[in-house]
């Protein structure tokens, strides 16, 4: 029987911000499946990008993209607005001004996001395969900045922020889409049986994290790339664990000293 749940983000979490580097962790995935505790990538990555990520991690569990937009196993499920019904409406709230607002996925070549994210032309493609969200660059002024989410919330849209881009997307997260998921655990997860008490172990470190983090009952907050935490309002009985050490390091010594160290 399971007793844990992890759930976690990639970028700054799971992955190296700068580099992308994931030394040590496909080895430390392998003993987590082999204790049958799954480990679910919940990322504003794409779906085509996660389904890479998981099988060169050997993952037998499902995945979550683009924020809790889209969750996919055996089948996939689309929680979140499609981005093609509301991408003309970003553009033209920007078209009618006449200041620099934002910049987004859709806007850039292939060469153009390799720059922005440092990802190689493959993996870059597979960012741009986006289904139900748009990352932008902001180039305007906060106050500008609450005027397109005034102008978004009245779309039924929202705007949060990721590690290195804000995210433009229905009204949903990381932690809906892992309720979702939760309340048919037995269908998203058949090989896993879990205990009634099971606990969620969730990772993040950004803004977009944030809902994840708060719904889980063991919280770990990675570092960002400028040493400072995102600040967490924890909940009663809540255990939330800031790591000492930038990922890939940092998650691997939380995991081991959460799991395999407490169990033993």
């Amino acid at each position: 029987m399971t007793d844990w749940l992890i759930t976690t983000d990639l970028d700054g979490t799971l992955l190296n911000h700068h580099s992308y580097d994931a030394t040590g962790i496909p080895e430390i995935i392998e003993q987590l499946q082999h204790h049958a505790i799954p480990v679910i990538l919940n990322s504003s990555k794409t779906l085509a990008e996660l389904t890479a990520w998981r099988h060169q991690l050997n993952l037998l569990s499902p995945v979550i993209a683009e924020n809790g937009g889209v969750m996919a196993n055996h089948h996939t499920e689309c929680l979140g607005v499609a981005l093609t019904d509301f991408l003309p409406s970003l553009h033209a709230w920007r078209e009618q001004l006449s200041e620099p607002s934002f910049v987004g996925f859709s806007d850039w070549s292939l060469d153009e996001v390799v720059a922005a994210t440092g990802l190689s032309s493959a993996e870059a493609a597979l960012a741009k395969a986006r289904l139900v969200s748009e990352p932008i660059k902001w180039l305007g002024t906060e106050a500008l900045l609450v005027q397109f989410e005034t102008y978004l919330a009245q779309l039924g849209l929202q705007c949060v922020a990721g590690g290195r881009f804000f995210h433009v997307m229905g009204r949903h997260s990381k932690a809906t889409a892992l309720a979702a998921l939760r309340s048919d655990v037995s269908s998203w997860l058949p090989d896993y049986q879990f205990k009634p008490d099971y606990q969620i172990l969730a990772l993040g470190d950004g803004d977009n994290d944030r809902a994840m983090l708060m719904a889980a009952d063991v919280a770990v907050i990675m570092p960002k790339p400028d040493g400072s935490y995102l600040k967490l309002a924890t909940r009663p009985g809540q255990q939330v664990i800031y790591s000492a050490l930038p990922a890939p390091a940092g998650w691997i010594q939380c995991v081991e000293q959460l799991i395999f160290q407490e169990a033993g």
